[in-house]
């Protein structure tokens, strides 16, 4: 990230929760469990904040995090195979209040979500998914697809899954 000195900050304040994580707990209990790790950054898989909520569904968990003193960093994993997924998709980013996506877009898709991510300043991070992933098993693959466009195309590196694809997650 342009600017930032990991020197200044300690870890906790630079790792986030991916919900998916805990995914067998309630919203609440992750907040608190984000809390206790001393994280402070939480990404929302659709099951604790559905893609389908009301606008009341979505107050309520922006409220959730602000009680708790919790960044609201992103929303994903959303999957997007077509045109309609990836207007779905910044459309819960949108009403979720959140600025990144963490996304896996088809590579046709990918057009489209450049123009998505610079029409809303709107960032998608691609998630990469180890071997059995045939379009982004690696940062490295992903990020081959994506350097030579907007910078708020990025990356999110699993670190599980890049060393099941035989990567060095450290490279």
């Amino acid at each position: 990230v342009a600017g930032f000195d990991p020197g200044r900050a300690p870890i906790s304040s630079r790792l986030g929760l991916a919900s998916y994580t805990t995914r067998e707990l309630s919203l609440d209990d992750t907040l608190k469990w984000a809390k206790r790790l001393g994280l402070t950054h939480v990404s929302l898989k659709d099951f604790h904040l559905p893609m389908t909520a009301t606008a009341a569904q979505f107050d309520e968990v922006k409220k959730k995090f602000a009680t708790a003193d919790l960044d609201f960093h992103a929303v994903g994993v959303v999957y997007m195979k077509t045109a309609a997924e990836v207007e779905a998709g910044f459309s819960y980013a949108r009403n979720a209040g959140v600025g990144m996506i963490i996304g896996v877009p088809d590579v046709e898709l990918l057009d489209l979500v450049e123009r998505k991510v610079k029409e809303t300043g709107i960032r998608l991070a691609i998630h990469n998914h180890g071997p059995t992933d045939r379009i982004y098993p690696t940062c490295a693959s992903a990020f081959r697809r994506i350097e030579n466009r907007d910078p708020g195309l990025g990356l999110c590196l699993d670190m599980g899954h890049s060393a099941r694809a035989g990567a060095d997650p450290l490279d």
